[in-house]
C-alpha cells in the first residue's frame, strides 16, 4: 500500500503545479514526506518536509487547518523530527518536535496540537525521557477526552501508561 500512497502523493504534487496553489503544494509535499518516511527514505522525507515548511512560511499567510482538519505544516514539522530521530540526529529531532508543538499552538487548532504533542511524547518515550513524554501525553489525553479525539486519546494513554511502567 505504501507504493500506492506514494503514487497518489506524486499525483497530488503534479496537480498542484501552479505557483498560486501553494496550499495544495504544502499538502502534497507533506503527503510525499509521509509516504517516503514510512518507506524508510528519511532523507527524502526531510526534503519534502523542508519544502512544505518553506512554502508555508513564504506563501501562506493564514492557517489552513480549516481546509484539512489540521495544519499540514504541523505534520511536516513532526515528520521532520521523526526523520531526524531515525537518522540519529537527536538534537534536531527534539528541536523539530518543539517547533511542531509551538506551531500547533499558534494555529489554534486543538487537533493539530494534540497530534504534535503525542508524537513528541512518543519520540521522548523512545529516547527514554519518560517524564518529558508523560508531560505531553497527559496533556493530550485530557484535551483529547474533552474534544472527543478518541484515537489520539488512546495513543496518549498507551504512551503514558508505558512511561509509568518505567518511572
Amino acid at each position: 500500500e505504501l507504493v500506492t500512497v506514494h503514487a497518489l502523493a506524486e499525483r497530488l504534487m503534479r496537480q498542484a503545479v501552479s505557483p498560486q496553489d501553494d496550499q495544495s503544494r504544502v499538502a502534497a509535499d507533506t503527503c510525499l514526506a509521509a509516504a517516503t518516511f514510512f518507506q524508510g527514505d528519511f532523507a527524502q522525507a526531510r526534503v519534502h518536509c523542508q519544502s512544505a515548511l518553506q512554502r508555508h512560511f513564504t506563501h501562506i499567510a493564514r492557517p489552513v487547518s480549516f481546509l484539512y482538519g489540521q495544519d499540514p505544516s504541523v505534520i511536516a514539522e513532526s515528520l521532520l523530527g521523526f526523520a531526524a530521530w531515525m537518522e540519529g540526529d537527536f538534537a534536531a529531532a527534539r528541536r523539530e518536535h518543539r517547533n511542531a508543538v509551538e506551531r500547533a499552538g499558534g494555529v489554534s487548532n486543538s487537533f493539530s496540537l494534540c497530534l504534535a504533542r503525542v508524537w513528541f511524547g512518543r519520540m521522548l518515550f523512545e529516547s527514554r525521557d519518560y517524564e518529558g513524554a508523560l508531560e505531553h501525553t497527559e496533556f493530550v489525553a485530557d484535551l483529547s477526552r474533552q474534544k472527543g479525539y478518541a484515537f489520539v486519546e488512546a495513543m496518549a494513554d498507551m504512551i503514558g501508561g508505558a512511561c509509568l511502567v518505567h518511572l
